[in-house]
């Protein structure tokens, strides 16, 4: 996949993300798709997003998080993954990732800790719903339309990270391309930030 700015466009105020097959497509980039970043990092805060996600079920996740990343580790939390999970649309996914370079010898191998929560929900997740994250230097809780859906006591995340809403290709279509359902866009209403 090759994220492009030719797929990120305002339109009637709104941020829409677009997803598209490439025509110019190879092994590793048979998709083209928009995301944005912030062009500040935050520590701590409330992290909220009316999405109105990609409806291109399986294969395309539209996703609201945070990351950071050095020469040893990258860190994330998934604010949410709408459709991440390819077996269910009505399953949202919140995580917390760390993935540690460790020094293994001649080779530095990978050490991935994720901490993921995935919940069933049973409102139309193809329409706007408005996501929120809380994350303090205790815990990270997880909100959709002001429901508390998950939480986790905050063990690692402690670094200042760059906010992105993307759309990113997921299985089945990482393996099985397809141009079935293409091009397809994401909604974004509006994208909060409240650092404490």
């Amino acid at each position: 996949m090759d994220w492009r700015e030719e797929c990120v466009e305002l339109v009637q105020g709104e941020l829409l993300l677009r997803t598209k097959r490439n025509p110019e497509s190879n092994k590793n980039k048979r998709y083209l798709s928009g995301q944005i970043y912030s062009n500040n990092k935050y520590l701590y805060g409330t992290f909220e997003a009316r999405i109105k996600p990609n409806p291109r079920f399986p294969g395309v996740c539209t996703a609201f998080w945070a990351f950071n990343k050095n020469d040893d580790y990258w860190k994330e939390i998934d604010f949410v993954e709408i459709f991440n999970d390819s077996s269910n649309p009505n399953v949202l996914t919140f995580n917390t990732h760390t993935f540690y370079e460790q020094d293994s010898g001649p080779s530095r191998e990978p050490s991935h800790k994720i901490n993921r929560r995935k919940v069933p929900v049973d409102f139309d997740v193809y329409d706007y719903n408005t996501y929120r994250c809380e994350w303090t230097d205790t815990e990270i809780k997880w909100y959709v339309n002001d429901t508390l859906l998950a939480s986790n006591v905050n063990i690692n995340m402690h670094d200042s990270l760059v906010v992105v809403v993307s759309a990113g290709i997921r299985e089945p279509l990482r393996r099985s391309p397809s141009v079935e359902g293409f091009p397809s866009e994401a909604y974004v209403e509006y994208i909060k930030i409240k650092s404490y």
